[in-house]
């Protein structure tokens, strides 16, 4: 199907009035005068159909955040990242919030750029402030916390008495301490006596830190608060040095497990499946077919190498045998446990750990058959 532009649209019209003319011209006789004055033709607008939003762009059907009832725009401040601008968030967790902004790193937001985030994380559900503006000197007379030390699933409130015109509470960057704390563009002025609504929603473990600003006539006051989060559940993982808070503690797994040449199998002995995790950082999922008589690879191994079996040897027969992605078999097969956690809140990656082992994070993507890993220690 054939898309145009207004301009295609009106290029056309331009060119087909030309023509038009042309031909005209041709067909009169050149002794002709006209006996009336031709009315000149207004073309009005052109009624052509536009996609919605204009221009036509495939990512707001991924990118929705602009359009979603109740976000605002926010101003990314210096060592800003989602999990600290979603503090107060609990139904939405940073991976859907980076995928609604299209965002591929949320600890790498870019400084000066604008995204769009539910409008309670400027205000916290706090009542503006409804005293008249005054030109009285700010000051701060009495700010505190409920408790400075929390777990991620618990909440902290604010007080402040002070005098001006109107307060601001907000929360500052988390990923750089010394970073510049500026107050967020859409920030709610509050009551100058007040305690806020709990604040609550913590995806991480680490320090945060908080500022009241008081203003009044042309000048302002702050002061700072920080609180210490500690993680409810222990985490197997960390980001870049930071520790997700994860909701539940590692479940744990019944594997066997054999190391290669070139990477390892497991079998997981209750989804009745094979992972083949080879060196290239490739994990590929295979269902465990075999069942008691079938053949087992009869390829002779060097000196200090094994022939994988069973189930293992006929995945390795798919994957090449000792030419292919494994290799031969360093060792025989061994039963063992594996740890099991979710990455993050919201996360295709999760986190194993054989006893005494490296954490791997493992990505795979539901109803798919590959996937990736890293180690993380």
């Amino acid at each position: 199907m054939l898309k145009f532009s207004i301009r295609g649209w009106v290029v056309l019209l331009v060119l087909g009035g030309a023509l038009l003319a042309t031909v005209g011209v041709q067909a009169q006789s050149p002794t002709l005068e006209p006996t009336t004055t031709p009315t000149a033709m207004i073309l009005g607008a052109v009624n052509v159909p536009l996609p919605t939003p204009v221009p036509d762009d495939p990512r707001p059907a991924i990118c929705a955040a602009p359009y979603l009832s109740g976000f605002v725009p926010v101003l990314v401040r210096p060592g800003d990242t989602l999990a600290n601008l979603m503090i107060g968030v609990t139904n939405l967790s940073i991976t859907q919030i980076a995928a609604l902004n299209c965002i591929d790193d949320p600890d790498a937001l870019p400084i000066g750029a604008i995204i769009w985030l539910p409008g309670a994380v400027l205000s916290a559900a706090q009542p503006a402030a409804t005293a008249a503006p005054t030109a009285a000197a700010p000051a701060i007379q009495q700010l505190r916390v409920s408790q400075t030390r929390l777990n991620d699933n618990q909440s902290f409130t604010a007080t402040w008495t002070a005098a001006g015109a109107a307060a601001y509470f907000y929360a500052c960057p988390t990923a750089d301490p010394d970073a510049a704390c500026s107050r967020p563009l859409n920030a709610l002025p509050l009551p100058l006596t007040h305690t806020p609504a709990p604040i609550s929603g913590f995806f991480y473990a680490g320090e945060y830190r908080y500022r009241l600003e008081v203003v009044g006539g042309t000048s302002a006051v702050t002061r700072d608060v920080t609180v210490q989060v500690a993680c409810a559940q222990k985490s197997l993982g960390a980001y870049n040095g930071r520790v997700p808070c994860p909701l539940e503690s590692a479940q744990v797994a019944t594997i066997v497990w054999q190391p290669f040449e070139r990477g390892q199998m497991w079998w997981f002995a209750e989804a009745k499946q094979i992972w083949a995790l080879t060196e290239d950082g490739r994990v590929q999922v295979f269902e465990d077919t075999f069942v008691e008589g079938d053949s087992s690879p009869t390829a002779v191994p060097p000196e200090g190498r094994q022939t994988p079996v069973r189930g293992f040897g006929q995945v390795w027969q798919q994957l090449g045998e000792a030419q292919g992605a494994m290799g031969w078999a360093l060792a025989a097969e061994s039963g063992g446990e594996v740890r099991v956690q979710p990455a993050s809140r919201t996360s295709y990656t999760r986190f194993f750990q054989r006893t005494g082992d490296t954490v791997l994070a493992i990505t795979i993507a539901p109803e798919q058959r590959e996937g990736w890993w890293v180690a993380l220690h």
